[in-house]
């Protein structure tokens, strides 16, 4: 764990690659950026509550995002874990959010509004866009996922056609396969100007 007990850092805070398996010892608030990435945590109780800019908590072994940040001012990378869920992951993104290479089977109860890029690319049991996010500012990466190419070949404006009326349509069958029948309805009607 951490040596020391901090409370408030007016910077930056790295403890990236030092080994520690607990974030014990961590400052409740920090204004810069906090990067406690590369050891070996499975948790992130002890957190910061407040990080003023970016956090990043990639390659470690993550399970879950409980004892998330109460507020992150800036991107999260929290790639190469084994997360299943986003749950406990803010709403409300204040820049890109990265969740590559996971073990994620759903993106339900995750973030809603993405102020830049969102990869949940290389994870290979995210099958549905079930839970994608409703607002994205820059752009999205899904590939490795089982979400089927013919969604993930859409162009930006039909992908969030898609995203946003996925359960008026119900286009994913309840074992989560796409519903190909209902999709090109869907389909159809995007073609047609149905939402213009």
């Amino acid at each position: 764990e951490l040596p020391l007990n901090f409370n408030k850092v007016d910077g930056n805070f790295f403890c990236a690659s030092t080994g520690i398996t607990t974030l014990k010892g961590s400052p409740n608030i920090v204004s810069g950026h906090y990067d406690c990435s590369q050891n070996k945590l499975n948790s992130l109780e002890y957190a910061p509550h407040y990080i003023g800019d970016y956090f990043y908590c990639f390659n470690n072994g993550l399970t879950s995002l409980e004892y998330f940040p109460n507020h992150v001012g800036g991107d999260i990378m929290c790639t190469y874990n084994k997360l299943t869920s986003l749950e406990y992951a803010p709403k409300k993104i204040n820049g890109k959010f990265d969740c590559r290479g996971n073990n994620l089977t759903t993106l339900v109860e995750g973030p809603t509004d993405i102020d830049g890029i969102f990869n949940c690319s290389n994870n290979p049991n995210l099958k549905t866009t079930l839970g994608f996010p409703k607002s994205i500012n820059f752009s999205y990466i899904i590939n490795k996922t089982q979400i089927p190419l013919e969604i993930q070949e859409l162009d930006w404006s039909e992908f969030f056609i898609l995203i946003n009326n996925q359960e008026d349509y119900k286009i994913w069958n309840s074992d989560l396969t796409l519903n190909t029948e209902r999709f090109n309805i869907l389909l159809n009607d995007i073609e047609n100007g149905i939402f213009k």
